[in-house]
């Protein structure tokens, strides 16, 4: 009997130290997942917006406008109610004559307007503070232009614009306000990504009904506008149309929104062109030539037609790459693929079908021959 009374005891400490076990690994867990919340929520507090400036013009004449483009960018969802900023100018050279806010409307008496434009020539500096009329804000997702000020030129002159005490106001879920500052933007360090979607036509190519869009590997740099020097080459893959037109996208990083550049493209069987328009144009008489540097990049996507010219066929990417120029290298493999009494292995014909119809033939040594005689021979540089 003792024994049993033993045992029941016995049984009722091993399950009292059990579920003092079990209350604190609960305990420990909800400790654990409160950490966690605590540190998500402090993650999300960080989430900022980047304010940027597109400046129209990256040298002015005497009396000519340029135009600043004021945007800010968010890496996430963020509802605000109003923002500020001031957008600093070299008054001996450039004076305010139009303001407009792309967002909400100006906070009355506070903000700068074209009103008030005396004032701001005569301080050299403009106050943009705007505000959503809607409870809800505005919902920052990606970009959002937030402001453009139109400035005239009193003497020749590259734009320099600085905009500080950069301030955007969140509105949280209990309805209160946080205040978000963002870095101050001096445009000549600014730099952005651009982006060039291109057309072109290259030289020879049919396409033809059933058989499927080719692909071709496209070398791309830029050079002028306030750059030292031209970028490192960008390769693309360009994809045909029925139309005959080859269409591809590329990117450069860190290259400045502005005016006065030009643009190198080289086909993986090509010669290199220069091309300094939107829209350049030749004929058969008279090849395009790059003359002045006349291209216009903005921040984000540029559109580049450049199917009224051609890409000149015969550089062919040999062993040792494109040399630069159409010659006998670049002959003898259409001379021995057309010659050879055995079939041709496919790396030569994708090296050798410069009018991609799947054969090394008399076409394409008769392409690579109308390259010789338009003196389209070498690289533009």
């Amino acid at each position: 009997m003792i024994s049993k009374l033993k045992v029941k005891r016995t049984l009722r400490i091993v399950f009292i130290l059990i579920c003092i076990t079990i209350i604190f690994v609960l305990l420990g867990i909800s400790i654990l997942l409160n950490k966690s919340v605590s540190k998500k929520t402090k993650a999300t507090g960080n989430e900022g917006i980047t304010a940027t400036l597109q400046i129209s013009k990256q040298s002015v004449k005497k009396g000519e406008e340029t135009t600043v483009l004021i945007s800010g960018t968010s890496s996430a969802q963020i509802r605000v109610i109003g923002y500020l900023g001031a957008l600093m100018f070299d008054k001996s050279k450039f004076q305010v004559k139009d303001i407009q806010y792309k967002l909400g409307v100006v906070s009355k008496d506070l903000g700068n307007e074209t009103a008030s434009i005396s004032a701001v020539n005569e301080l050299g500096k403009a106050y943009l503070q705007g505000e959503i009329q809607s409870a809800q804000g505005h919902l920052f997702s990606g970009k959002t232009d937030i402001a453009s000020v139109v400035l005239v030129a009193l003497e020749e002159a590259k734009p320099q614009f600085n905009f500080i005490n950069i301030k955007f106001y969140r509105i949280n879920i209990d309805n209160t306000l946080t205040e978000i500052p963002s870095d101050d933007v001096d445009s000549n360090k600014q730099t952005s990504t651009v982006s060039l979607k291109i057309k072109l036509k290259l030289h020879g190519y049919i396409p033809k009904v059933g058989v499927s869009s080719r692909s071709v590997n496209v070398k791309i740099k830029l050079g002028g506008g306030s750059l030292d020097t031209t970028t490192p080459y960008q390769t693309a893959l360009f994809s045909s149309g029925l139309d005959g037109v080859w269409t591809g996208t590329v990117h450069f990083e860190s290259v400045p929104a502005g005016e006065n550049y030009y643009v190198l493209i080289k086909g993986g069987k090509h010669i290199q062109r220069k091309v300094c328009d939107n829209l350049p144009t030749e004929t058969e008489i008279k090849l395009y030539q790059c003359s002045e540097n006349k291209i216009n990049l903005i921040s984000g996507e540029n559109s580049l037609d450049l199917t009224g010219i051609l890409q000149f066929a015969g550089d062919l990417n040999l062993e040792t790459g494109q040399d630069g120029g159409v010659n006998s290298a670049d002959f003898s493999v259409i001379n021995k693929a057309i010659n050879s009494k055995t079939p041709i292995d496919a790396a030569t014909i994708e090296r050798g079908d410069v009018n991609f119809d799947g054969v090394i033939d008399s076409q394409d040594f008769s392409l690579m021959n109308k390259t010789m005689e338009m003196k389209m021979n070498k690289d533009e540089e």
